[in-house]
């Protein structure tokens, strides 16, 4: 196992450097602080619901930063590294492309997390300023922006290891807007008179990542209790997509050397 783990973890290292230097991560964190600071400015000019003010816009710059992130980095890494050559450099060393692929994630993932934390971080202390202590649904709800964009980030490396990083960026938008929208247009398609058109879309519905599994916006904005067992199911739910999308990342990028 130790045998395994060990060049995970050194290719996770090495793209956590890696994206750190990278100019453009800089340029989304400060548009996210910026946003945040004009939910702080927001809150200001108005004397009722400061708190929902710092937290829908706080939320949402989070989740915009760490979405574009895991979406942008995540569909350009594996061409990056073809053409750098640098792929070809570590797989010569006895490293499956499943190590590679998995330590790239992780690479990845940390960096999201890093991103979030320091957001996040920001913007409780906002909130503290203003309302007092957050509750434990607006925790979760910062929590599961990391986790949505983790999955994210699983399907733009996925998308990267057979197609161009456009393509990548275009499917995964695709993926992140109509999964948000899931159970809303599954209960339009259910109702639908065309027979046909339900047989035929519902299906497909169900293949696309439902993403409102990571959305608590409503429940965060008026500070209701989450739904028995709603974590776990959630959290399970991410795992049940990123691990068979890294996997299949590993398994497609041996067929595209091949």
């Amino acid at each position: 196992m130790k045998t395994f783990l060990k060049p995970i973890y050194a290719i996770a290292r090495v793209t956590f450097q890696e994206i750190i230097l990278d100019k453009v991560l800089y340029n989304f964190l400060l548009f996210a602080f910026l946003l945040i600071g004009v939910s702080y400015l927001a809150s200001q000019l108005t004397f009722i619901g400061q708190d929902r003010v710092i937290l829908d816009f706080g939320m949402s710059a989070i989740n915009l930063s760490c979405g574009i992130i895991g979406v942008f980095q995540g569909a350009g890494m594996i061409g990056r590294e073809y053409e750098r050559r640098t792929m070809f450099v570590a797989l010569a060393r006895p490293i499956s492309r499943l190590q590679f692929i998995t330590g790239k994630f992780l690479g990845l993932i940390a960096v999201l997390f890093l991103n979030w934390l320091l957001l996040s971080g920001t913007e409780l202390a906002l909130y503290f300023s203003l309302s007092g202590a957050p509750n434990e649904t607006i925790l979760y709800g910062l929590a599961f922006l990391w986790i949505q964009a983790c999955v994210l980030a699983a399907f733009a490396v996925f998308f990267s290891s057979f197609t161009t990083t456009s393509i990548s960026v275009m499917m995964v938008i695709g993926i992140y807007l109509i999964g948000n929208n899931v159970d809303p247009l599954r209960q339009v398609l259910e109702k639908g008179k065309v027979e046909w058109v339900k047989t035929v879309a519902l299906p497909l519905v169900s293949l696309i990542p439902n993403l409102s599994h990571f959305n608590l916006g409503f429940l965060v904005t008026y500070g209701l209790e989450l739904p028995h067992g709603f974590v776990w199911r959630s959290v399970a739910y991410a795992i049940a997509w990123m691990v068979p999308l890294i996997v299949c990342a590993g398994r497609l990028l041996d067929r595209r050397e091949g």
